[in-house]
């Protein structure tokens, strides 16, 4: 068998690759609170009840841009009030892996039923504008890299008296999400609100919290790091 020979400097380049992914590894599990967790809780917990403002935890709010978060039912936050009766509300969760360990599940409240089945296929396709009489109201599942939505379900009616005592919980079941997880491609969780009155009134709906089952997507800060890391090693051994 012919032996193969590794020079000193041929092994120091290896040692400093390894070294510099071992870094770059735990650079990554360092990336947010819930970076390795199975599970990712949003609870949107403000500061106090009635009128607060709501902690968004990373979620992007989209269209009615600084929309109030109001706290009227509880001492815990939630965002999307939809007060506003012109304007679609979007907001779009931090970006996951899922594992398909279990349901997706979130707690919503609203009026009236949404009147629209399902959104527009994709999160660009949603109107600043609210429709009048005919827009979704509920949550979607998006593929971040088509932006498009794969999952969906609109709010249920909402008995306004009971408003307060308690959070309906809705979701996407295990078995719903089989063809998504797992699948290497990252996701958000969208709450939507795109419908208008056609008297005037408000149709509304808030998000009161969601469980999601899967880990966080890193930052690309922290991906940029690895890069830089990796970039550096080639440079090195070129010298």
């Amino acid at each position: 068998m012919k032996s193969i020979y590794v020079s000193n400097a041929h092994r120091a380049t290896v040692k400093r690759l390894c070294l510099g992914l071992a870094v770059g590894a735990a650079v990554l599990s360092t990336v947010g609170p819930r970076a390795q967790a199975a599970t990712i809780s949003y609870t949107f917990a403000g500061t106090g009840a009635g009128n607060n403002t709501a902690n968004v935890e990373g979620w992007t709010l989209l269209h009615s841009a600084g929309w109030a978060k109001y706290d009227w039912w509880s001492s815990d936050g939630n965002i999307g009030d939809g007060w506003s009766d012109a304007e679609s509300q979007l907001a779009q969760s931090p970006a996951f892996n899922l594992d398909g360990t279990g349901d997706l599940s979130w707690q919503i409240i609203g009026v009236p039923a949404s009147p629209a089945s399902a959104p527009p296929l994709h999160s660009a396709d949603i109107s600043a504008a609210a429709s009048v009489g005919g827009g979704f109201m509920g949550m979607a599942l998006r593929d971040v890299a088509t932006d498009t939505y794969v999952l969906w379900m609109p709010i249920a009616a909402t008995n306004f008296d009971a408003l307060g005592a308690v959070w309906p919980s809705q979701s996407f079941t295990q078995a719903e999400l089989v063809p998504y997880a797992n699948d290497g491609k990252a996701y958000t969780l969208d709450f939507i609100d795109a419908d208008k009155s056609p008297n005037g009134e408000d149709h509304w709906a808030t998000l009161g919290g969601a469980s999601i089952p899967g880990s966080a997507v890193p930052e690309p800060t922290a991906l940029s790091l690895v890069a830089l890391g990796a970039f550096g090693l080639l440079r090195r051994k070129r010298r």
